[in-house]
This record gives C-alpha cells, sequence and structure tokens, in this order.
C-alpha cells in the first residue's frame, strides 16, 4: 500500500497550484502589458513549438512515474537516457520552427533562440516524473518556486530593460534551471543509484504506447499553428490565449487529486478516490464562476485590448471544466492499469490496454475537433467575418468537442472503479457558486469602475473576488456535511505541521 498521504498530498498540491496561479497572473500581466498582442502571439506560438518538440520525451518519463511508484530504483537511469532523447527532440523542434517560418510572419530569428527551453523541459520534465511517483508534495513545491522566480525575471528582462520576446525566453530559462535544482534536491536518493540498462531496454520497446499517449495530448495543441497558418494572425493567438489564462483557473482545482494516481499505481484503492471526486467538484465549481463572471474585468487588467473576449473566457471556462475532470478520471483509469508491472510487455498487451482504448477515443475526438476547426476557419475567412469572430468560432469547437470525450471518460470510470458522482452535494455546490458569486459581481458592476491604474484596479477586482468565495465557503459550511470535514482536515494538517 502507498504511503503518500492523500488529504495532505492533495491539500499541499492545491494550496501550491493557488499560489502559483496568482503569481502566474502576475507574470502573465507583465508580459501581456508589457508585449505588443503579435509579441504575446509570438511567445504562445513558440510555447506550442517546444511541446511539439517533446513529443518522444514521455518515451522515458512516462514510465519513470511508473516504475518509481512500484518502489524501482531508476531515477539516474531516467535522467541520463531522456538526456540523450533531447538531441531528438531538438531537432524535431528545428525541422516544425522552420517549416512553420517560411510559411507565416513569424520571426525566424526569435523561435530558433528559443531552441535552448528544449533540452531544459526533457530534464525539467524527467525530474519532476521521479518526484511525482514517490513524493508529489515536491513537485508543487518545484513549481512554487518555478512560478514565483518568472515574476521578478520577467520584470527585470521584460518591463525594465524591455527585451520583448528574448526576454521572456530568458526569464523562462532560468526559471527553468532553478526548478531543475529543486527537482534535483528533492529526487537526491533515487538518482543517486547504479544506471540500469535493462531499463532502458524496457523503455524503449515500450515506447510506442508513451509516444502514443503524448501524441493525443500534442494534437490538442496544433490549433495555435493551424489558426497561425490559415488565418496569418498571431495577435488572434494573444486573444485566445488571454482568454485561456483567465479560463485555465477552474482547471487549477485537478490538483486536489493528485496523490490519486501514485497511489493507484502503489496498489492503493481505497475510500479516497470517491473523497477526491467529490473534493474535485467543491474546488472547481467556485473558480469557474470567478472565471465567468469576472471574465471582462480579468481581460482587462491582462490588457484592455482583450477586454471583450468575454465570450471566449466563459467558452474556455466551460471547457477547462470540463478537461479538469477527464484529467482526473483518466488518471484513475491510467493508475488501474497494469500492463507495465513486468519487465517483459508484449505489443498487443499494450494495445489491448485501456491506456491505448482511451487513448485511442481522445484521439478521434482531437482530430474531429481538428478538422472542424480546419473547415470553419477556411469558411469564415472567405466570408471575411471578423478576427474575433474566428476567435469565438475557436473556442465554441473547443468546447463542443470536449464534452463526448467527458461522458465517455465517466462512464469508464464508473463501470470499471464502480464510483458514483454524489449529485446531492455537486448541485449544493454549484447553487452557492452561483450565489456567491453572482452576488459580488452585480455589486461590481455598479461599483467597480475600469481605471487606467491597474494596481488600483486589481486591488479593487479582488477584494469582490475574495468577497465570493468568504460567501461560499460560509455558506458550504453550513449546508454540506463534506465541506465541514475538509476545513476539520486542513485544520488538522496545519496542526501537525
Amino acid at each position: 500500500m502507498s504511503n503518500i498521504r492523500e488529504t495532505k498530498t492533495g491539500l499541499i498540491a492545491f494550496g501550491t497550484t493557488i499560489t502559483t496561479v496568482i503569481t502566474g497572473l502576475m507574470f502573465a500581466l507583465i508580459i501581456t502589458r508589457t508585449l505588443t498582442p503579435e509579441e504575446f502571439g509570438t511567445w504562445n506560438v513558440i510555447l506550442s513549438l517546444v511541446s511539439y518538440s517533446l513529443i518522444i520525451e514521455p518515451m522515458i518519463s512516462w514510465w519513470t512515474t511508473r516504475d518509481v511508484a512500484r518502489g524501482e530504483e531508476i531515477g539516474k537511469t531516467a535522467v541520463i537516457a531522456n538526456g540523450v532523447s533531447s538531441i531528438g527532440g531538438s531537432f524535431i523542434f528545428l525541422v516544425i520552427a522552420y517549416l512553420l517560418t517560411q510559411q507565416s510572419n513569424v520571426e525566424q530569428d526569435i523561435i530558433f533562440l528559443s531552441i535552448i527551453l528544449v533540452p531544459l523541459s526533457f530534464l525539467k520534465n524527467t525530474l519532476y516524473a521521479i518526484n511525482y511517483g514517490w513524493k508529489p508534495q515536491a513537485a508543487s513545491y518545484s513549481l512554487l518556486i518555478l512560478e514565483i522566480v518568472k515574476v521578478p525575471l520577467g520584470l527585470y528582462f521584460v518591463y525594465f530593460l524591455q527585451m520583448g520576446v528574448p526576454g521572456v525566453i530568458i526569464a523562462f530559462v532560468i526559471a527553468y534551471t532553478l526548478q531543475i535544482c529543486v527537482l534535483t534536491y528533492f529526487a537526491k536518493i533515487k538518482i543517486s543509484n547504479k544506471f540500469q540498462k535493462k531499463f532502458v531496454k524496457k523503455w524503449i520497446k515500450n515506447s510506442f504506447l508513451a509516444v502514443y499517449l503524448n501524441v493525443i495530448s500534442v494534437t490538442t495543441r496544433l490549433d495555435i499553428i493551424i489558426f497561425v497558418l490559415i488565418i496569418d494572425s498571431v495577435s488572434g493567438v494573444a486573444i485566445f490565449v488571454a482568454a485561456m489564462i483567465v479560463a485555465s483557473l477552474t482547471g487549477n482545482a485537478a490538483t486536489v487529486s493528485s496523490s490519486t494516481y501514485p497511489k493507484l499505481l502503489a496498489g492503493d484503492r481505497g475510500v479516497y478516490l470517491q473523497r477526491s471526486i467529490t473534493r474535485l467538484f467543491y474546488f472547481s465549481i467556485p473558480l469557474a464562476f470567478i472565471s465567468i463572471f469576472f471574465a471582462k474585468s480579468a481581460l482587462f487588467v491582462l490588457n484592455p485590448l482583450y477586454a471583450m473576449a468575454g465570450i471566449v473566457v466563459i467558452f474556455l471556462t466551460i471547457r477547462a471544466f470540463l478537461n479538469g475532470i477527464t484529467i482526473v478520471f483518466t488518471g484513475y483509469i491510467y493508475g488501474e492499469e497494469k500492463v507495465d508491472a513486468k519487465m517483459d510487455i508484449k505489443f498487443k498487451d499494450q494495445i489491448k490496454s485501456s491506456m491505448f482504448t482511451v487513448s485511442t477515443v481522445k484521439l478521434i475526438i482531437n482530430g474531429s475537433y481538428l478538422v472542424s476547426l480546419i473547415v470553419g476557419l477556411i469558411v469564415l475567412k472567405q466570408n471575411l467575418v471578423s478576427e474575433l469572430d474566428l476567435i469565438i468560432f475557436w473556442s465554441s469547437m473547443a468546447l463542443i468537442t470536449i464534452i463526448p470525450y467527458t461522458i465517455y471518460i465517466y462512464l469508464r470510470v464508473k463501470k470499471s472503479l464502480k464510483i458514483k458522482l454524489e449529485t446531492r452535494n455537486i448541485l449544493k455546490y454549484f447553487l452557492s457558486g452561483i450565489i456567491s458569486f453572482a452576488i459580488p459581481f452585480l455589486i461590481s458592476e455598479n461599483l467597480l469602475e475600469y481605471s487606467d491604474n491597474v494596481f488600483e484596479f486589481i486591488f479593487e477586482l479582488s477584494i469582490f473576488i475574495l468577497l465570493g468565495i468568504g460567501i461560499y465557503i460560509f455558506i458550504t459550511y453550513i449546508i454540506d456535511l463534506r465541506t465541514k470535514e475538509l476545513i476539520k482536515n486542513i485544520i488538522q494538517e496545519l496542526k501537525n505541521k
């Protein structure tokens, strides 16, 4: 049985995530207010390219988490193997970057400068995978360091030195390096062992499944490149990503279930799974309402140029809410899978596994999303619709296509793990969320002034958001037994600390 404490690990992960959300928004504020929409769009194209170059990276890190959680001493082996594979990732980056810059107006020099992020990402992800397999809270601490240091680095290189996108790249290089140092410190026990060639052979032999799973993830990020190639506009990407930053707040609630995956891998299957689902809804619902009710205000904070995209935030928030649920449920399915528990895994066993089946369904749905997006953008472009209409269509397709996958993944978990949604509790949270955030929103509509002083505006906006959070906690504490138990657990963990 796993010695990972579900409540403690989940609360640490969520508390860390909320902190990183604040620092992340601060960093986003720096770059969205300093960079032009074209520069901000270029930066997000770079992030997409880096993610594509990581397509082979899970060949090592995916199995690393699973093997570490099962007690295998493979830390040093994983670090060395993934270091070698980063050479291939860098080559993939160069090829895609060259093809993209030849077909669009994205600046080639800046794109190629960002290749330094590729090997750093390989190393960072490997060390993260090691920590996540045996000490998930250490992985959370490293994310906290990453997000905190990005803020002063962004201020210095982007705001004060006015270095633009190269300044953002330098800030990320330094931040990644510090995160790697933290991850190395926590994983030093796990990476001090011997290099084991047999595990490298195992990972390479089983690379199809790991890479296949990552291909599914990468396909969801092809939409940015598709938009750039068809519309030839990085400013449109900037608006979409700004809306995504606001919408992604609700997705952070998934971290309260961060311990379930390694616990399942270690063979621990208990009542905490049901608690984890209900707790996920308890945190994700209010975060979703914050993004929805204060969409326009949050976009104004990032940059007044993006404030007109409130409807885009609403679509993407609902999508992020559903995506958070699918991430947790997918973790349940992957954690239950035992196909890789032995050294010798046949190819036919891989394609019969639940991981392959679930990912194939997601690939089909992602493919339908990309095809619909391509066709829709071409048609709308020919009809000369506005750029905002194109972005609204983009976000609506992102929402529509995730709904069938969410239904499928829930039915799959319900069948395999015999888990049911506690609909009564969830309905309580939903109604409490509407009441809690509708009241501050209606008040803010009359009192909140869209001032040029962004810090004053953020302060006033924060008051209304905190008011809503306070009302939500108060109402749910009174009407919901689970909330009382959760708050007692938090208090107990703080006392233990």
